[in-house]
């Protein structure tokens, strides 16, 4: 054995980050799309099956059998999937041995007084090193705590989901990318509902239902991209939302969409549908599982939680021990087993930091009748707001468990500070500019221009670029008011003070002026992954000089740059009309 290096961990620290290596190999080889774990055996005078890797690794002997899955296929690159073997023995509290073997390898690995080795018997010594050893030091020398996480995807099949989510996407991506007219990223939106269907699809087809029976309702569809992919999949549904969207019109007739307000009650069921989908349905989720159970007893559901709602309101936090996220996922699962469910819970592979997903398809208890699950919600709701019980079949009283259910106005509101009064607007712009200024900070001491040796390339003249503050410090200085008006706009003062991007730059909830000697012209800007040359050549050749430079105007040295280097204009006669884009 050659020793790597001390990591100077306990050996339980250690078993906790060989978990991670074994249970999500991903983690550390970014090729795999993870593994499926096909046994979990430990050896006493006969092997004994467990449930969990974690339980395992406190056992003197026993073997891990697993198969990994590549994201990709690809025979050329030799990537297929493959089955591997784990074999350990732990005799004492300070020592442990690892096998790793398959067709491709075999390598040891031990643990001995907080010191780790490797020995390769087949196979490529760095790249195992580099795959398996190197992650597992890392992991053992952190100083966070390592804490157990559930594995994605695990109601599914782990390679039935990525061939399918690659078919879809080969299938789909690049049409739907084309055709997209919503403002949103489509690299974002259409891959996660590729995702989300490929998901979906695998669940019925563990039902062996024909497609056929299977009709599904998206509740809240938004783009109805969801229910595009479904339906051209073969799957009959309906996808309803408040107000209709631009590329609605790209995916009809084929796909059945409707504009229509869902008002949840004690009476709203849908009877034609086996399925209720919510994907990031907001206010409808937590009613996804009642109007579910209330329909039939083989209606069945997903719902993808998101914005925090009650049956009434916004979501009020019960467990502050808890994130606020994962005290409403708590939430949304007691509602679900209030309806009578097995709330089974998975993570998705989706690109959403949202992707705790609930999916009930199995009843606890069939003969429920329509009265107590009603009443079971209904004392659900009034624990959380001290309201009185209701009589157990009283109808009338149970129907107050609609809550007066408000739902989602059809009109988008504008909430990105521009309608604030422009009197509130200019005081803060103000305020924020003077406070900068109030520290001594000059150009010409940047450390840009400290090592020039030609003078002639040194700012002309001693430009204060003022110094830097926090929004906490800037929300300090401003009235209790104002900061209410901007929160009622949904994006506070953060949102105003990027609305006035070409004063300021806002980089990780600081603010500083803008300095066009030094910033280019995207800097501060929010934009996609490789869209700064666009928005460079965007200013430069369609806007350039068509407005006034605020600095020219308003910074008591006035610009940072003469005016032929600037891209505003200094001065009305510097004015210039706007070139149209020719696309």
């Amino acid at each position: 054995m050659t020793p790597v290096v001390v990591v100077q961990c306990s050996v339980q620290r250690f078993t906790r980050a060989l978990d991670i290596l074994v249970r999500k190999p991903h983690a550390s080889q970014k090729k795999l799309a993870g593994c499926t774990l096909t046994s979990l055996s430990i050896y006493q005078d006969q092997p004994k099956s467990v449930k969990s890797v974690s339980e395992v690794f406190d056992e003197a002997y026993g073997e891990i059998r697993r198969r990994l899955v590549f994201r990709k296929i690809s025979s050329e690159a030799q990537q297929t999937d493959y089955d591997e073997t784990i074999k350990w023995i732990h005799p004492s509290e300070q020592s442990m041995t690892i096998s790793f073997h398959c067709d491709h390898h075999e390598f040891l690995i031990q643990y001995l007084d907080s010191q780790i080795s490797f020995h390769v018997v087949k196979g490529p010594k760095d790249a195992i090193r580099h795959n398996y050893v190197d992650p597992l030091v890392k992991w053992c020398q952190g100083v966070e705590e390592i804490t157990p996480s559930p594995t994605s995807n695990r109601l599914v099949d782990l390679a039935k989901y990525r061939d399918k989510y690659c078919q879809l996407k080969d299938k789909h991506a690049p049409n739907i990318i084309k055709i997209w007219t919503e403002s949103t990223d489509p690299e974002k939106f259409v891959h996660e509902d590729l995702a989300l269907a490929a998901y979906i699809i695998l669940l019925w087809e563990q039902d062996d239902l024909p497609k056929e029976q299977i009709r599904f309702m998206d509740l809240g569809c938004g783009n109805g991209l969801l229910v595009y992919i479904l339906t051209v999949e073969g799957y009959d549904g309906t996808g309803v939302d408040i107000r209709q969207r631009k590329i609605w019109d790209s995916f009809k007739p084929k796909v059945d969409l409707q504009v229509s307000t869902v008002h949840p009650s004690a009476t709203t069921t849908f009877p034609k549908y086996t399925w209720l989908i919510g994907n990031h349905s907001d206010e409808l989720t937590p009613w996804i599982p009642v109007m579910a159970a209330l329909t039939s007893h083989q209606t069945r559901f997903f719902v993808l939680p998101c914005c925090p709602f009650e049956f009434h309101r916004k979501f009020v936090r019960r467990n502050p021990k808890a994130s606020i996220y994962r005290d409403y996922l708590d939430y949304v699962k007691e509602v679900g087993e209030k309806c009578g469910f097995v709330m089974e819970e998975d993570r998705l592979k989706i690109p959403s930091t949202k992707r705790i997903c609930f999916i009930g398809r199995q009843r606890v208890n069939l003969k429920e009748t329509r009265p107590e699950i009603l009443q079971a919600i209904h004392d659900l709701n009034s624990t959380s707001q001290s309201q009185g019980q209701c009589e157990k079949n009283d109808l009338v009283h149970a129907k107050r468990a609609r809550l007066d259910f408000v739902p989602r106005s059809s009109e988008i509101a504008v909430h990105n500070c521009t309608q604030l009064p422009k009197e509130l607007i200019t005081d803060v712009i103000k305020l924020v500019v003077s406070e900068c200024l109030k520290t001594q900070n000059l150009l010409m001491d940047h450390s840009k221009f400290s090592n020039l040796k030609d003078e002639s390339l040194l700012p002309t003249k001693e430009w204060n670029m003022g110094g830097t503050l926090s929004l906490s410090e800037i929300a300090a200085l401003i009235s209790y008011e104002q900061l209410q008006a901007m929160k009622n706009e949904c994006g506070g003062l953060q949102t105003l003070i990027r609305n006035h991007n070409f004063i300021f730059i806002v980089d990780k909830g600081q603010v500083r002026l803008r300095c066009h000697a030094l910033d280019p012209p995207w800097a501060g800007k929010r934009h996609s992954k490789g869209s700064k040359s666009n928005v460079g050549t965007t200013a430069t050749h369609l806007t350039k000089k068509t407005r006034l430079c605020w600095f020219f105007e308003n910074h008591p040295q006035g610009c940072s740059v003469s005016a032929d280097k600037c891209l505003w204009a200094h001065g009305k006669h510097d004015l210039a009309a706007m070139t149209t884009r020719n696309d």
